[in-house]
């Protein structure tokens, strides 16, 4: 999927690109030695030139090609360009839909796609077809995790609006966790991360177990009380400074 420019300048350089990053020991002027062609299209002879979202574009239309293994064709296509026919022996522009060439087993459908922005920021993306027959678990069967969780240490969130607060929910937790010892502590760690909200004063903590978590609260609750100690996991987030805007404008006609 070519990003197509439609200029005179970067339709041949983007050939020669393709050219030669398929094509690399092949002489551009001849056929490669297996005979086989490289499609190359661009969405933009179908829909235009969509500014901001013309990578996104092709990104989807590559997507859709794969998904139903089908090539969609370019439109307008009458005469190739003459700077760009030193570099098109070993390509060919689809002008008509066509289903996509027979793959050997186990080979997926691919597709390149290049996105090239006006000041000067390149990018590209290589997507395959998903197969997801060997990965579905048959009915009635559960899927066990090759490598147990188990002593894999977890991050484990705790905040408060304030530094006296935290110590105050260090505390609770410390307690908690002393007197049940039977929570499963990938479930608190992922409910402190995702069901609590992130309050001023926070403190990172990661252990592999409850029993290790509560040691290292209670080892944090120490050098809390420890006024000498400059070691703490307590953050402080500094947010009284007023919010401020900033306008990017980007020379193409789009600002965010």
């Amino acid at each position: 999927e070519g990003h197509g420019t439609g200029t005179q300048a970067g339709d041949p350089q983007e050939a020669s690109a393709i050219a030669k990053a398929f094509f690399p020991s092949t002489d551009a002027k001849v056929n490669g030695t297996n005979g086989e062609k490289l499609l190359v299209g661009s969405i933009k002879t179908v829909i235009g030139h969509t500014e901001g979202t013309a990578g996104i574009a092709g990104l989807l239309k590559a997507s859709m090609c794969i998904q139903h293994g089908v090539i969609a064709p370019n439109l307008h296509f009458n005469n190739l360009n003459p700077k760009v026919e030193p570099f098109y022996h070993n390509l060919r522009i689809p002008t008509a839909v066509q289903p996509w060439p027979e793959l050997p087993h186990g080979v997926p459908r691919r597709v390149s796609v290049n996105s090239f922005g006006f000041g000067g920021t390149n990018a590209h993306a290589i997507l395959e077809s998903y197969d997801g027959v060997a990965s579905k678990v048959p009915s009635g069967e559960l899927c066990e995790l090759e490598t147990p969780i188990g002593d894999v240490p977890l991050p484990f969130v705790f905040s408060a609006s304030s530094d006296r607060t935290l110590t105050t929910v260090l505390q609770s937790w410390s307690q908690f966790l002393a007197s049940d010892h039977q929570i499963d502590y990938t479930q608190l760690a992922m409910t402190l991360f995702s069901q609590r909200d992130i309050l001023k004063y926070k403190s990172l903590i990661h252990a592999s177990s409850a029993e290790g978590l509560r040691g290292k609260i209670d080892a944090e609750l120490e050098r809390r009380q420890d006024k000498s100690s400059t070691s703490s996991s307590i953050v402080r987030r500094h947010n009284s400074d007023p919010k401020r805007i900033l306008a990017v404008f980007t020379g193409q006609g789009a600002q965010w």
